[in-house]
């Protein structure tokens, strides 16, 4: 995740929040189990403790605002989209046409359609799904 993180760090005027410690990390991934949602995905929570959040022209990932105070956090966004699968899909950032998602059961990442849900694009790594997602080719 650190060549990750240096290469997002490398994109002009990005947006990210501070770095998360492991009790934020925690409280979340309690706050989702009692939601019924998938936990954070292991390699996810390690983007967020470089990233907590990042934002670069129009694509958003979310990151965990304990108080809830931020419009990108993980826990509220989640609490109000709408997936056909509350309990196996977790939102981690949109973009304008897609949402990028965990499938908890599929254990991958995907790129679906905002509308349909479609899924566009699957990507077993974090790293490789962040990179993509922001167009950032290796």
């Amino acid at each position: 995740m650190q060549n990750t993180a240096a290469k997002l760090s490398k994109l002009p005027d990005f947006l990210a929040g501070h770095p998360l410690d492991s009790a934020d990390i925690i409280l979340c991934q309690r706050r989702l189990k009692l939601n019924n949602r998938p936990s954070v995905p292991a390699d996810y929570a390690a983007f967020l403790h470089f990233f907590n959040s990042f934002s670069y022209e129009g694509c958003h990932l979310f990151g965990i605002s304990p108080q809830r105070e931020s419009e990108f956090d993980l826990l509220s966004e989640n609490a109000l989209i709408n997936v056909p699968h509350p309990e196996k899909q977790l939102i981690l950032g949109f973009n304008e046409l897609d949402y990028l998602l965990w499938d908890a059961l599929a254990q991958n990442y995907q790129t679906v359609d905002k509308n349909t849900f479609e899924v566009l694009n699957t990507i077993p790594s974090c790293e490789t799904a962040i990179l993509d997602f922001f167009g950032i080719n290796d």
